[in-house]
């Protein structure tokens, strides 16, 4: 033992047997503090604010030295709900098949739901859900559990485990499991069908009735059967990337898969008769290139006869010389047409008005209290009658009757409604949230409901001196009249949280959220950034917006909306990437910096942003206008970085816009410099398909010379680290299809295979990719050109 552990076991002996001798006698509330000459004092324990807990615990000894402060929990492992001298408590586990209506947070415990899901029944035994099981024919129907007897689960599965365990059928797994109303069950030879029918249901299912089976005709490229048996019918295999299809699937006869096609080699391993087909490759023209003799056979080009390989991917492709100038004039030609076809839609787009619509007549002009109201928003599809979340405008109504939630789940809607002018409620109050409002044409509230509406204030640190409050606004709005807001009366429990407020109310009205900044050097919102910018054209100067927003779901979709209807779209997005103070005379430096060569910065609308502007980011969103000039039509992408400041708080924005190549072949992956190599042939199609068209196409549907493409971006993303092949596929598939992937000689071709068969899309490989922390430039020109403008 070390000697400073045992002078601390002493000493902590010794401040025992003191408190035993009596000598110190301290609260529940106080701690038992050691001084500098080891003197033992009580010492009160210190309050924590709400998502904060005492360290160490109240009512423990501290040896001189030890510091006592408030520690953030850690969400979604502790949790404080009270100004307290408490510590963190442990967050509540609900159990498996047991619905959580909110998780543990900083703030709050987890809540479960008292009932487990259908199909399923609380056990008093083993204290969690247990599956609903099979019931014996004697069984008492008043003895079944309760939770059984909801809708949706059969009548002959409505008993406890234990009684499952002597009355479960034990049919074949050629039988079908018969059982009557009575509850007798049976077992029943499932019935042979013909070539190019299966049997529906399955083998194995349970049947009222011996008449409920049917031979069904397969699906023509879809399903097959060609056996006489009593089997359903089987998917039509999917042949693996560069594979000829020799036969097509039909009701009676598989997929038949031929050879590797032109631009791709057999790969496979010995002793396997299955084609494994490889894409020929780059060659880097040095001592470790492997010259495949079948792409050379094929008359590809020289560089393009080497083994499908990691380096084949990333050192050996060419960077693209110069383009052949009549390719040039001919795509320069075809940009000015396009140019002009967009200038002339956005020119009408503009005339017709924004989407949101102004709220104002043609013949007078409202006064300074003028609403821009944001389309209804519905509730979103995981709502519950007791929890109605609004996802995009990130608001949650908490019902604690379930009739007033299951009508408000129906029909209750909400509106963002956008003050066009400078019109702070009172004093020195800010708004925090824009005007919210709730509308229910069915339901009169009769008991309170909770509301949780987010707000923009910066409350992490301990001296901010932020004072919430809600304001109400009577319903209906009327544009012609002043906005009257007034403070909620009685007692609307209004709590306030890092991100949102919550608070009580017992009619639907309009809400906003507003705060008292207190010291304006100590009061931070909580900002975001966004930079929005159209496709760059050729010769033509390039603009983009930086914005300033309040970080919140509603501001975002509002300024998607306006862009949209300007052309533009969104290219990088940071989510809190500023805490700004409110002093008047604070400002965010902006500037530029890493412009791309072939691009020259031309006009930079202001260089500052000022704390009036953020102060007011709810009627008017702060922004600056960037404007670049294109000098180089041989660089097509285009890239930069924005740089603000905040004091001595840096964000720097890098941006990269990737122009798709429209009219170079699908097989060419561009670069910096977007011309073809010279063995290189180029048509023009002006008819070929928008790569970006197939982000939501199953990968089974697109054509083989894409999913080629696709293959080596996954490749080049992943590489042949097995365990992130693993990871991804977790994300895209099942347990027992990952396993199959994981055992695999070739676990790339095996996860391109199975999610053409699983009908997976080029979104679902992207957003796996990206789960995954992983990116591949590759995959951007196949993805929806607001998707592929952002930088991840």
């Amino acid at each position: 033992m070390s000697v400073r552990r045992t002078v601390f076991v002493a000493l902590l002996l010794r401040v025992l047997s003191e408190v035993v001798a009596g000598k110190i006698r301290c609260k529940y509330d106080e701690f038992v503090v050691e001084d500098v000459v080891r003197k033992i004092s009580c010492v009160p324990c210190k309050n924590c604010s709400v998502g904060e807990g005492l360290s160490p615990q109240c009512g423990s000894f501290i040896p001189y030295g030890t510091h006592i402060e408030c520690k953030p929990c850690v969400s979604g492992v502790s949790y404080s709900s009270t100004y307290s001298i408490e510590s963190c408590q442990p967050c509540g586990i609900c159990v498996d098949h047991q619905k959580v209506l909110q998780k543990c947070n900083r703030t709050s415990n987890s809540i479960c739901a008292e009932n487990c899901d259908v199909g399923f029944y609380l056990s008093s035994v083993v204290g969690d859900c247990q599956e609903c099981s099979w019931c014996c024919p004697d069984s008492d129907p008043s003895e079944h559990e309760a939770e059984c007897k909801k809708d949706g689960v059969p009548i002959y599965k409505r008993c406890s485990v234990d009684e499952s365990i002597r009355c479960s059928p034990r049919c074949t797994d050629r039988q079908y499991i018969i059982v009557a109303n009575n509850l007798n069950q049976s077992c029943y030879d499932c019935p042979y069908c013909g070539v190019g029918q299966g049997l529906y249901p399955k083998c194995q299912s349970v049947l009222s009735s011996t008449k409920d089976s049917k031979c069904q005709q397969c699906i023509p490229g879809k399903t097959y059967s060609d056996t006489i048996d009593s089997s359903s019918c089987k998917p039509c295999k999917v042949c693996g990337v560069g594979k000829k299809i020799e036969r097509s699937c039909n009701t009676t006869h598989d997929t038949l898969c031929g050879v590797c096609d032109r631009g791709f080699y057999n790969e496979s391993i010995e002793g396997n008769k299955e084609v494994n087909c490889q894409h020929c490759s780059y060659c880097c023209g040095d001592d470790e290139d492997v010259i495949i003799p079948e792409c050379k056979a094929q008359g590809l080009p020289k560089n393009r006869q080497c083994a499908y390989t990691k380096r084949a991917l990333t050192k050996c492709v060419p960077a693209h010389k110069s383009l052949y100038k009549i390719v040039a004039i001919v795509l320069a030609l075809i940009i000015i047409l396009i140019g002009a076809i967009i200038g002339v839609y956005a020119y009408k787009v503009k005339c017709l008005g924004s989407k949101y619509g102004k709220l104002v007549s043609d013949e007078s002009q409202m006064d300074s209290a003028q609403v821009v109201v944001l389309d209804k928003e519905a509730p979103s599809p995981e709502s519950t009658p007791n929890n109605i979340e609004f996802r995009h405008s990130g608001i949650i109504v908490q019902c604690h009757d379930v009739g007033t939630g299951e009508i408000l789940l129906r029909d209750l809607t909400v509106k963002i409604c956008w003050n066009e002018h400078k019109h702070l409620p009172k004093r020195k109050e800010i708004y925090l949230s824009p005007l919210i409002q709730f509308h229910s044409p069915e339901c009169e509230i009769e008991t309170a409901i909770t509301l949780d509406i987010p707000h923009s204030a910066y409350l992490q640190e301990e001296n901010n001196t932020w004072k919430i409050k809600i304001l109400k606004l009577a319903l209906p709005i009327k544009p012609e009249t002043e906005i009257e807001l007034t403070e909620l009366s009685g007692d609307p429990e209004i709590k306030v949280h890092p991100c949102s407020v919550t608070f009580t109310v017992k009619e639907l009205a309009a809400y906003v959220v507003v705060g008292d900044p207190g010291d304006p050097q100590r009061a931070k919102k909580r900002m975001q950034c966004a930079v929005f910018g159209a496709v760059p054209k050729t010769g033509k100067t390039y603009s983009t917006m930086i914005y300033l927003l309040d970080d919140g779901e509603s501001s975002l979709k509002k300024l998607q909306q306006d862009e949209k209807n300007e052309g533009r779209h969104l290219l990088k997005k940071l989510f809190c990437s500023l805490y700004p103070d409110v002093d008047a005379e604070s400002v965010i430096d902006v500037a530029i910096k890493n412009v791309m060569e072939g691009w020259q910065q031309e006009d930079l609308s202001k260089k500052v942003i000022r704390c009036s502007e953020w102060l007011d980011s709810y009627q008017a969103i702060p922004n600056i206008k960037a404007s670049f000039k294109h000098i180089d039509p041989q660089i097509r992408d285009f890239r930069c970085t924005f740089k603000l400041t905040f004091k001595d708080h840096v964000v720097e924005i890098p941006i990269f816009h990737f122009s798709e190549p429209e009219h170079i072949p699908i097989g060419i992956q561009p670069t910096d410099h977007h011309a073809p190599p010279d063995d290189l042939h180029i048509s023009i199609n002006e008819s070929r398909t928008p790569m970006h068209s197939y982000q939501y196409q199953s990968l089974s549907s697109v054509p083989n010379e894409v999913l080629t493409n696709i293959s080596q971006s996954v490749h080049q993303a992943i590489g042949e680290d097995h365990s992130r092949i693993v990871s991804v596929a977790t994300k895209i598939f099942t347990a027992d299809e990952v396993d199959s992937i994981s055992k695999s000689d070739q676990p790339i071709n095996s996860l391109i295979d199975l999610a053409r068969n699983k009908s997976v899309t080029v979104a679902d490989v992207h957003h796996a990719l990206k789960e995954e922390g992983l990116e591949s430039g590759m995959l951007l020109p196949f993805l929806h050109e607001e998707n592929s403008t952002q930088l991840v």
